[in-house]
């Protein structure tokens, strides 16, 4: 469940001298509001004590007041995120974001929590997670696993249906009732087809965009089905190349994302033990002269499958000169990714991961973060962008070479063509290694 905590900063306990610092030696006075005139004496003055909104330190003192009441609790702070707690004897794990609190763990429980926490602060009403709307800042929250039996044997089920009904939601209030279709027709996302017609109009091409970006999102591990098209439909975001047929053909998805918003992956677990477990990483990075952006794919190889467990975007800051050197960011980048990840799940979950791995498409980049001397000519990329060389030289991780026809983290930086996505989606639908190797005789053979 997922509560907020009503003005925080004012909750915060008394602030001591030594919290402020040098912030409010100036003496503040102001008249007092004229809804509180009637009890103050006429002419006087009110001096403001403690203006909390206005300190430098309001957040360090609003999440000490919530750390130590919640460590009055038996709760713990993760070793590796000090705003994780975790509680050993009723299992529940607290995440606080700003003034949001999330509570996972056994419904009873979560209820006896979040009645002792109404009583401490002045929150809102506990909301599950299920009904929470996307206008919040928890998009994590919209990946919705879940494990169920099937014939006795364990089953993964990974789904973005709350995420796709709120995206079908906002397309229909913006262009009204939409009927669903079961099936995409090729003709629709034809090149030729979609060339004809008259220029795209700014405003639409604005929309696209937000269509685009908003599928490409939930199609990367969820929903491969919707890959291609959406793809298809990204080569169309410029003015110079899109037509008023792009439009349609992102209303034809819309359609047909509408009629399927349950489609989910399901996955059956196989019994390994925590030794085998494998941490594997794919990235990869978009040099361009405007800003180069560098994506990253996680999972766990368990057994012959690979389960993901995450992904991220993000803009490079440094000051990069060449694809290799976005590259090597973009190593770092993913093993930050990766080294919070496997801590939060050793520490809070107690998942214990040996084997770290960071696969990436680009040679130079991995003889870089492999060895010392190769780092003499990017003197001037910024130390926190060369972590990766520390985390090589700790032996925590192991950065390894990957041929671009394996590395699906290209859809996160990139507009691929139809038959790279199709590859990538075959990459990314769970296939075991023995149905990979036959998949690539066959085209071998075919080819």
């Amino acid at each position: 469940v997922r509560v907020d905590v009503k003005t925080a900063y004012l909750q915060s306990d008394p602030v001591s001298q030594s919290q402020l610092g040098n912030e409010t030696k100036k003496r503040i006075l102001l008249t007092p509001p004229s809804l509180l005139r009637k009890w103050i004496p006429e002419g006087s003055l009110l001096e403001i004590l403690s203006n909390i909104y206005g300190l430098r330190t309001a957040g360090a003192i609003w999440s000490a007041t919530f750390s130590k009441w919640i460590f009055s609790q038996g709760f713990r702070a993760s070793a590796y995120d000090s705003q994780i707690f975790v509680n050993e004897q009723t299992g529940l794990v607290v995440v606080l974001y700003v003034d949001d609190v999330v509570i996972l763990g056994d419904s009873h429980k979560n209820a006896v929590f979040c009645k002792k926490l109404s009583e401490r602060f002045v929150c809102t009403p506990p909301e599950y997670l299920a009904n929470a709307t996307e206008d919040k800042p928890w998009m994590f929250l919209s990946h919705q696993f879940h494990i169920e039996k099937i014939q006795s044997q364990p089953h993964l089920v990974m789904s973005h249906s709350r995420y796709l009904q709120d995206f079908v939601t906002r397309q229909i209030g913006r262009y009204g009732n939409l009927p669903g279709i079961k099936s995409l027709h090729p003709e629709v996302f034809d090149m030729e087809h979609l060339r004809k017609g008259a220029k795209i109009t700014p405003q639409d091409l604005f929309q696209l965009r937000s269509v685009v970006g908003s599928l490409l999102y939930s199609s990367f591990c969820c929903r491969p089905d919707l890959t291609v098209a959406t793809h298809i439909l990204a080569r169309g975001q410029s003015l110079e190349k899109g037509t008023q047929q792009w439009m349609e053909s992102a209303k034809h998805l819309i359609r047909y994302v509408a009629s399927h918003t349950e489609r989910h992956l399901k996955v059956k677990i196989p019994a390994i033990s925590s030794d085998d477990l494998h941490m594997k990483s794919f990235h990869d990075a978009n040099f361009t002269k405007e800003g180069s952006r560098v994506g990253s794919f996680l999972g766990l190889d368990v057994g012959d499958l690979f389960v993901p467990l995450g992904w991220t975007t993000s803009t490079i800051k440094s000051i990069c000169l060449s694809t290799a050197e976005a590259e090597l960011v973009g190593t770092t980048n993913a093993c930050k990714f990766m080294l919070g990840i496997r801590n939060v799940l050793n520490d809070v979950f107690g998942v214990k991961i040996k084997k770290l791995s960071l696969l990436g498409d680009n040679t130079a980049a991995v003889l870089m973060s492999n060895s010392q001397a190769y780092l003499r000519k990017v003197r001037h990329i910024s130390l926190a962008d060369l972590f990766i060389r520390q985390a090589v030289t700790e032996h925590s991780i192991n950065v390894e070479h990957v041929s671009g026809d394996s590395n699906p983290s290209d859809l996160l930086t990139k507009v691929c063509r139809e038959a790279r996505a199709v590859s990538y989606t075959h990459l990314r639908a769970h296939e075991t290694r023995e149905e990979r190797r036959g998949r690539a005789r066959g085209e071998k053979k075919s080819g």
